[in-house]
Order: C-alpha cells, then structure tokens, then sequence
C-alpha cells in the first residue's frame, strides 16, 4: 500500500482520491476545509498561510499537487509556501498538474513536449513560476518531479452550461484559434500512471490528440445539452463584447500532441475525442 497526499483536493483531486483508493492505496487530503470523506485522511491547511504547513507530512509518499496558482501576479507564491514547508523531507515522487498555457501561442502548429516554453498570459507565467520552483527543488533534494500539462478540464459537472443559458457571444468559426482538451477520467489516468511509472519522463502533455477551434466547442457542448447554439462575432467585436480572460484564451493557438502520453507512459485514452467524452459525461 502506498501514501498518497493529494494538494488541492478539487474537481481532480477527487477523481485521484477514487482511483487511488481503487488500487489499495492511503489517500490523505490537504484542503481549506475538512474533507469529509470516510476514508481520506483530511490535513487541513492553507497554502497562503505558511503558519498553518508547518505540521505537513510528505516523507516517501506521493504527491499530487493540484492546488491553483494564485488570481494575480505572474509568480506561484503557494507553491513555493509548500516547497518550503516540506524542504526538509524527502516524497517518493511529485506530480505537478500544470498548462499547456505555457507554451503560448504556436500559430496553430502542431506541437509536443520540445516545444520550449514561452508563456504570454499571466496565468501561464504563474503555471511556469511553479513548474520552475518545482524542478529546482526536486534536482536539489534528490526527488523525483513529473509535470502533467493540462489544457481544458472537461466532464461530468464541468462543462459552460451557465455560459450558454447567458447567451454570451463566441467568436466567428473562421476567426477561431484550435484548442486543446482532456476528459476528466483520462486525466485520471494519466495522473495515476505518472505517480506510479517506473521511470517516468520528467513532462508530459496530457490531450485528447483532438484539438478543435473554441468555436466548434461550444457548439458541441450546446447540442450535447440541447441548448441553443451561441450568437458569433467577428474578431473587430471581440474587445467590447468578451471578457479579458476569454480574449487571452482566444489570443493563443496550438494544436498538442500527445504520443509520448500514450507510447511512454502507457495511457489508452477511453474518450480521444470531445463527442465520445461528452456522451460520457451526459450519461
């Protein structure tokens, strides 16, 4: 049996407690507030309150950290609260979920993991912050440090339905730059199979291989839940009717490959593209 501590016990931290616990293993959980599930050893803390890690215990268990960067700023400060909290003890291995973000915008082009980072967005320098700090202090203390690169989450509970009932606009298919995603229970596995590989890679880009514009997204999404499909707007509209946030998305392109995902470290996808992943997560 093996110990697992899951940071940041969210929408994947959850999924990770189930599968691990499928396989045997000790699941503890360190969140704000205490997880209430039967058998998940809650560790209640605060990665911005470096008072409340000084009790946290990694020694030769894994780790997945899922915990989110802070809102603002460009660096991860709470990863780095955590690293300095654990500084003196030694996890059998960390496997960090991290962004395909990082990459910035590739015009569209097919990319894998040679691909050097080049992070636009404060949100994907925050991303790149952590992998940093994660790297140096793995090559310092002797651990073992795999990053996942994730673009968007999808699946049972997380999908833009409250975007579409609001009737926000989306941008105009031509107009459109190629996206990425990942189903949740791929992800899963791909988490699980990282944690537990023999000789892990030190990255890997967790995608479907499927990419489509963000545009044909939605729509998907809208006729898998029976919603009316969103109103489109040409790219000269896009500043005064979309958010920051979505115009940053929407200012980066790139198509993810994901064969060292499935040739290295083994993980046959169950739902390789949004149709089949959707049905799934309507079921």
């Amino acid at each position: 049996m093996n110990k697992i501590i899951i940071v940041g016990y969210g929408y994947l931290g959850r999924y990770l407690a189930e599968a691990e616990m499928q396989i045997g293993n000790q699941i503890e959980a360190l969140c704000r507030s205490k997880c209430e599930h039967p058998q998940i050893v809650s560790v209640t803390a605060d990665l911005d309150d470096t008072d409340s890690l000084t009790e946290l215990e990694v020694e030769q268990k894994t780790v997945y950290y899922c915990a989110p960067p802070p809102s603002q700023g460009q660096h991860d400060l709470r990863i780095q609260n955590f690293l300095k909290a654990i500084d003196q003890q030694k996890p059998k291995r960390v496997v960090l979920i991290s962004t395909t973000g990082v990459y910035g915008n590739c015009n569209g082009e097919w990319i894998d993991e040679t691909r050097p980072a080049k992070p636009q967005a404060d949100r994907a320098h925050r991303r790149w912050s952590a992998e940093q700090s994660l790297m140096q202090w793995g090559e310092k203390n002797g651990v073992k440090i795999i990053v996942l690169r994730v673009p968007g989450i999808y699946g049972v509970g997380k999908l833009p339905r409250k975007r579409l009932l609001s009737g926000q606009p989306i941008l105009a298919p031509e107009a459109s730059p190629f996206s990425n995603r990942i189903q949740i229970e791929d992800l899963t596995q791909a988490c699980v199979a990282a944690a537990h590989h023999p000789e892990p890679k030190p990255l890997y880009n967790v995608a479907d291989g499927h990419p489509s514009t963000m545009s044909d997204y939605f729509f998907q999404v809208a006729d898998a839940l029976q919603l009316p499909r969103p109103r489109v707007i040409a790219k000269e509209e896009m500043e005064d009717q979309l958010s920051l946030g979505m115009r940053s998305y929407l200012a980066e392109s790139k198509r993810i490959k994901n064969q060292l995902l499935r040739e290295h470290l083994g993980v046959t996808l169950k739902y390789p593209t949004l149709k089949i992943g959707l049905a799934a997560a309507l079921q």
